[in-house]
């Protein structure tokens, strides 16, 4: 394709993905990544570092151009043309864990919509450093890795976040199959995976003494 950094990929399907270039190309496929068609080309800047659609049509990319024009751009054709929606969201890393529903993250801000992208809201995880990376295995309950604080997890939606401190470090990436095993990628190689392994405790039956009965200790100390 030419381009030298891709930033982003999301597919809807096993056909149908975006990728996002840092110097602002668009690029899609219909048919599972074996051709890829440049549908738009950035004329307001570049640094695309997200991407993510609700449906075919609907989709929004983050960008980092500079430090005061951190703009979420919006498309309800495919991909074709984005129109700005918010001057106040950076977008390192969006993720849809349904429809309507959505986080953004980036410069010490955490964003969720639960209408498609259409409005947005604030959530507090309690730090004000950079978030990096996020996943979702449903609309409740997610984890949010970056600086100062490695990992946070919530299963409210993001109204409250709970600090995790088996992290061994900030993670750039995650993936969650389920909440007792995950991974997470950094810095200098690292690769680190959270298995929580649940022991089932088994109830013993009550069962009454016929009686009780006193061994001589042996050899005997007294």
């Amino acid at each position: 394709t030419g381009q030298s950094r891709f930033e982003d990929t999301h597919f809807i399907n096993s056909n149908t993905g975006w990728v996002v270039g840092y110097s602002g190309q668009v690029y899609r496929t219909t048919n599972g990544g074996t051709k890829w068609d440049t549908l738009f080309t950035s004329t307001f800047g570049n640094e695309f570092r997200s991407v993510g659609f609700f449906d075919s049509n609907t989709g929004l990319i983050g960008t980092l151009i500079s430090d005061s024009n951190k703009i979420l751009y919006r498309t309800t054709n495919g991909g074709f043309n984005w129109i700005p929606i918010s001057p106040e969201l950076s977008g390192k890393n969006l993720f849809f864990s349904s429809p309507n529903t959505g986080w953004i993250i980036g410069q010490q801000r955490i964003s969720h919509t639960t209408n498609a992208g259409q409005n947005w809201f604030y959530q507090s995880s309690g730090s004000e450093e950079t978030m990096l990376s996020m996943y979702f295995l449903s609309d409740q309950t997610g984890w949010i890795s970056g600086y100062n604080v490695n990992l946070i997890k919530t299963t409210d939606g993001g109204d409250h976040w709970i600090n995790q401190p088996d992290a061994p470090s900030v993670f750039n990436a995650m993936h969650w199959v389920s909440e007792n095993v995950g991974w997470g990628v950094g810095y200098a190689g690292m690769i680190a995976k959270y298995n929580r392994i649940i022991v089932p405790v088994t109830e013993n039956e009550t069962e009454i003494p016929y009686g009780h009965y006193l061994s001589q200790n042996y050899p005997n100390p007294f």
